[in-house]
């Protein structure tokens, strides 16, 4: 099980960015979903065994994992106005909005 900062529990949405799209991320206090259900981390790791690693520090929570010898990350960051950025693979980053 996952373990998300409580800051990033709740329902986010994508309010612009490298690529805006109209996709959300919603968090538990066990899970992260990103895309539209298309990547579900507690399935994964469940069904899968998906093997991910968490860095908690403060205000930046981030899921990194290797699949097929390809390494993938996934970064969330509070930021100052209380939105928070998503970036995937250090390089593609969106911002969202709790909703």
């Amino acid at each position: 099980m996952l373990n998300p900062p409580s800051w990033l529990v709740g329902n986010w949405t994508t309010t612009d960015g490298d690529n805006p799209q109209d996709e959300s991320v919603s968090v538990t206090s066990n899970n992260v979903v990103v895309s539209s259900g298309n990547l579900d981390f507690s399935w994964q790791i469940n069904n899968l065994g998906l093997v991910v690693n968490e860095i908690n520090s403060g205000n930046t929570y981030r899921l990194e994992y290797t699949i097929n010898d390809m390494d993938f990350s996934y970064s969330f960051a509070l930021q100052d106005d209380g939105s928070m950025a998503m970036t995937i693979l250090d390089i593609v980053t969106f911002s969202y909005t709790k909703s």
